[in-house]
């Protein structure tokens, strides 16, 4: 179209700026009709990749010797074990946010700064605390 690219930018700047609502309508449009399309495609992906993050971390934690009450001994179930900041002006984040992700050696060091308890356990340490 344009040889000249001052021109050519002037031009393309101009086309989106006019054209600019109807492009995102369209854009919307294809992205809804893709959703609908591979919804469960896209679901059972995000299901296996929680699944195997949750394996990761599972690993790292049992390797670590996490995966029992420090306090109780409680380790019956994993899902009733919470992790506790020691210091928490040290705290990078919650443990349970950083599970989203894969294990690093930066998330792992952070559950380091951690003590496992079970549930009954943390909301005992934090009730003394007040």
């Amino acid at each position: 179209m344009y040889k000249d690219k001052v021109r050519m930018r002037e031009y393309n700047r101009e086309y989106y700026h006019k054209n600019k609502e109807r492009d995102k309508e369209k854009n919307r449009e294809k992205s809804h009709r893709y959703l609908l399309k591979h919804r469960t495609e896209m679901t059972e992906k995000a299901r296996n990749n929680y699944r195997i993050r949750r394996r990761e971390w599972l690993d790292v934690i049992r390797n670590l010797n996490m995966d029992k009450c420090s306090r109780c001994g409680y380790g019956e179930h994993f899902c009733a074990i919470e992790f506790h900041h020691v210091d928490p002006i040290t705290k990078m984040e919650t443990i349970s946010r950083l599970m989203k992700n894969k294990p690093t050696p930066k998330l792992i060091n952070e559950l380091k700064k951690c003590i496992p308890v079970c549930s009954n356990c943390h909301k005992v340490i934090h009730f003394g605390s007040n």
